[in-house]
């Protein structure tokens, strides 16, 4: 189920029915039951429709095998904390290791086996004559990714890691650790929560108002709008169609529809956040902010701290502060740099050139802190957003591209006489972009809340006539691969 079609909302509307208005206000531990109860349907519904369960139970229905899956990685994570937390220390870092390792086997499976298998064949040839080789190949590409299982896995580790740490209390119950893993406005792509953030709201509803709908109902439409309008329009019109085929174009042009390819995430990614923000503020639940207008950074440094924030803070907790340690070397600093944003790459992707573009930002933050600029010019706040734009759009030309080896087949280098055209509507969409960009910024909540319900009511029924206009041409979001 998609956020923004029918039987999501459909879906929607009978789980905030049941959640406000048939259900005690005093009755957490129902509502809790009914939330879980509500995930295990969203998860199970994008199970019955995107794999071939041939298990199946009474009635016929198929198992859940991936959400099993889901429960046992909360299971280990549940019951390996409380080792760690009654363990005394040299047991809590075996326990802890072990916790992890079994959490990340799923994924390690589905998402890297057959990448790792390629490598380690192409390095040691004689792997490929193993016997079955072929067939454990065709297997391996035939798993299909479970759905956020990324996401999943990386928010449950973090309990375990955090009461390792004593950053946060022990889980309660089962019910409370499956609820913050699996609850379902935010775990297909974020943002990723901390349990001491998420849990407290899970444990204790509060009754909603008026304002916190209407709050919900901003961040829900306004999603819907970069999703749907914005991000599948520019795809559908721009991109698709360039990188479908990139050896017929230059590389300048490749260039400037990546710099569209860069809005087109933005809003892609940003718009499902702004949809799981709106969709938990009709539970009264906040989510963090995942992102703070990237695009208006002044630094690529900046830029990682405005973009997918929570993912970010999560290397940054979790594999650069650990590693970098109290150390001051700069070697050591550097190397855990380049450590957190290679495993950042490796996480968006099974393939080369995620590392690269892992490898790539890492440069440019690392010349944010070495590197001072001090001519005037450049120092100025729109020339440090244009080469940080600049800068980070090339790095979105690695993710985009088919493989690597597309860009050495391009025509050449300059724009060419057939492409003229096209190159002057694409900087138009470029500064149609930030303009967008910049009137996001601006439009917050509270200004939008106080333009009455006419305005606002208007505003949604257009939003949803042009989202209903291209429906053909939806796209899953991208980083629901991830």
């Amino acid at each position: 189920m998609l956020f923004q079609s029918f039987p999501f909302i459909i879906f929607l509307i009978v789980v905030f029915l049941v959640f406000h208005l048939m259900l005690p206000h005093r009755h957490n531990k129902i509502k809790k039951y009914a939330l879980f109860l509500s995930s295990f349907i969203f998860f199970y519904w994008w199970e019955i429709e995107h794999t071939n369960i041939k298990i199946r139970m009474f009635n016929n229905l198929p198992f859940p095998f991936i959400y099993t899956i889901y429960l046992i990685i909360v299971s280990i994570n549940y019951f390996g904390a409380k080792l760690i937390d009654r363990s005394c220390q040299s047991r809590r870092v075996v326990y802890l290791s072990i916790v992890v390792f079994i959490s990340l086997i799923p994924l390690l499976l589905y998402k890297y086996a057959l990448f790792f298998l390629n490598g380690i064949s192409t390095l040691v040839v004689i792997v490929r004559d193993i016997r079955d080789y072929d067939s454990i190949v065709n297997y391996l590409k035939s798993l299909i990714l479970p759905l956020s299982i990324s996401f999943l896995t990386f928010q449950t580790i973090s309990y375990s890691i955090d009461v390792y740490n004593g950053k946060t209390s022990m889980a309660k119950s089962w019910l409370d650790l499956a609820l913050f893993s699996t609850y379902f406005p935010h775990m297909i792509a974020g943002p990723i929560m901390r349990f001491n953030t998420l849990s407290p709201q899970l444990d204790n509803f509060k009754p909603i108002s008026v304002q916190t709908i209407n709050e919900g109902h901003f961040y829900f439409f306004r999603g819907i709008l970069k999703k749907t309008v914005l991000a599948d329009m520019l795809a559908y019109l721009f991109i698709d169609s360039v990188f479908d085929n990139p050896s017929n174009y230059s590389l300048l042009f490749i260039y400037l529809t990546t710099c569209i390819f860069a809005f087109q995430i933005y809003y892609d990614f940003s718009g499902y956040s702004d949809m799981a923000i709106g969709i938990s503020k009709y539970f009264n639940i906040e989510l963090d902010t995942n992102f703070k207008y990237p695009y208006f950074s002044e630094s690529p440094r900046e830029f990682w701290r405005n973009w997918h924030i929570t993912l970010s803070n999560w290397f940054r907790d979790y594999i650069y502060i650990p590693v970098k340690g109290a150390s001051l070397s700069k070697l050591r600093i550097g190397a855990a740099l380049f450590l957190s944003f290679a495993l950042s790459g490796i996480w968006h992707g099974a393939a080369v050139k995620f590392v690269l573009w892992g490898i790539y930002n890492a440069i440019g933050v690392l010349l944010c802190r070495k590197v001072k600029i001090s001519s005037s010019f450049l120092s100025y706040r729109p020339v440090k957003i244009i080469y940080t734009f600049v800068f980070i759009s090339t790095s979105w030309l690695l993710f985009r591209i088919p493989s690597i080896s597309s860009l050495f087949k391009l025509k050449g280098l300059f724009i060419m006489s057939s492409e003229t055209h096209n190159t002057i509507v694409c900087l138009l969409v470029i500064l149609f972009c930030f303009i967008m960009h910049y009137l996001e910024k601006h439009l917050t909540a509270s200004r939008f809340l106080k333009c009455g319900y006419v305005v606002q009511c208007t505003t949604y029924i257009l939003i949803l006539v042009f989202a209903t206009s291209m429906t053909a041409y939806s796209k899953q979001f991208i980083y629901f691969q991830f």
